[in-house]
């Protein structure tokens, strides 16, 4: 016998929440790699995340700083594109990339989080990564 326990409450709202706040028009990069899920994590024990999409790239390296965390990110192709950081339950952030597509932030509230890349319509348009929990 098979037991399945009820979804929490919890986990069901923040669900319903990011698909409220999905985007129907901008592409999705798919979860690829997740450090915690690997096992492979940096001696700093930081996270990585690597999200994917046909031909572009976002990397995040995630550190946790007790109900807060820090992004440090590289796309591909690089580019000085704006990138929001958007956290379910927390402000947004904007930041930017440098020529060689790396940014970073600080402050963002632990919990389920995307990230929205303005690449340029001539580079394939924004990309929003999959959420995942941070």
């Amino acid at each position: 016998m098979v037991v399945i326990e009820r979804t929490p409450d919890w986990a069901r709202q923040a669900a319903l929440d990011a698909f409220d706040r999905r985007e129907p028009d901008v592409a999705v990069a798919d979860l690829q790699l997740d450090s915690l899920m690997t096992r492979a994590e940096l001696t700093s024990g930081a996270r990585i995340l690597r999200f994917a999409s046909v031909d572009r790239y976002i990397n995040v390296v995630v550190m946790a700083h007790g109900q807060t965390v820090s992004l440090t990110l590289t796309i591909s192709p690089p580019a000085p594109v704006p990138v929001d950081v958007r956290p379910l339950h927390g402000a947004l952030q904007k930041v930017r990339c440098s020529a060689e597509g790396e940014a970073s932030c600080s402050g963002v509230p632990t919990g389920p989080l995307s990230l929205l890349v303005h690449w340029p319509s001539e580079a394939g348009g924004a990309v929003s990564t999959a959420w995942v929990l941070v």
